[in-house]
């Protein structure tokens, strides 16, 4: 009778130990499972490109200021950035249903100096005139690095009129600057001040 309750007894703590380290295995099994990461859609320029300054391109030695130059004959809009955080253009046409935007970005300090860090994020965002409002296109970002980077914003109304508007605010130490180029541009567009009303 004892040997019987023994066994009893031994076969309900083998169960239950087989138990315990099946949920401690469950357990471990789904902690081990990553969470699922949600899809980065940042859409960033491409290494590559050349940028061309016009002759007679007038710099701006203010900062916080965009110089810019249509050529009619490239169809191209060559632009300066000095020492700013945030600029908006005028709305310009496009020729087409494309427009490439080249740029070669670099951070300064306040003052105009050069500096070397890894808050180099910029983007430019593109609008479009819309009826008494500017419609959102898309951002792109590049790095204020000192290379020369590319993109191609596609699927664009040929002969609309689009403004573009730059921005740094990975870091208020610094600012960003440089020389960039929009071609597929055939003119500049409206003066009215359509960016107070973004949609």
């Amino acid at each position: 009778m004892k040997i019987s309750i023994l066994k009893r007894v031994f076969a309900v703590c083998l169960t239950a130990a087989l138990c315990l380290s099946m949920a401690a295995c469950s357990s471990a099994s789904s902690s081990s499972v990553a969470d699922p990461v949600e899809p980065d859609d940042t859409i960033y320029c491409t290494a590559g490109g050349t940028v061309t300054m016009p002759d007679g391109f007038e710099y701006p030695d203010t900062a916080g200021t965009m110089a810019l130059q249509l050529d009619d004959t490239t169809q191209t809009l060559a632009g300066n950035l000095y020492i700013l955080r945030y600029k908006t253009s005028k709305y310009y046409f496009t020729t087409g249903t494309t427009m490439t935007f080249t740029i070669t970005p670099k951070l300064t300090d306040t003052a105009g100096e050069d500096v070397t860090t890894k808050y180099t994020d910029a983007n430019v965002a593109l609008w479009k005139k819309g009826d008494n409002v500017a419609e959102y296109i898309k951002t792109v970002h590049f790095a204020a690095d000192g290379t020369t980077q590319t993109y191609t914003f596609e699927g664009l109304e040929a002969g609309a009129e689009y403004r573009f508007a730059f921005t740094y605010t990975t870091s208020s130490r610094y600012r960003v600057s440089g020389n960039f180029n929009f071609t597929g541009i055939s003119g500049q567009g409206s003066e009215d001040e359509t960016a107070a009303a973004e949609a």
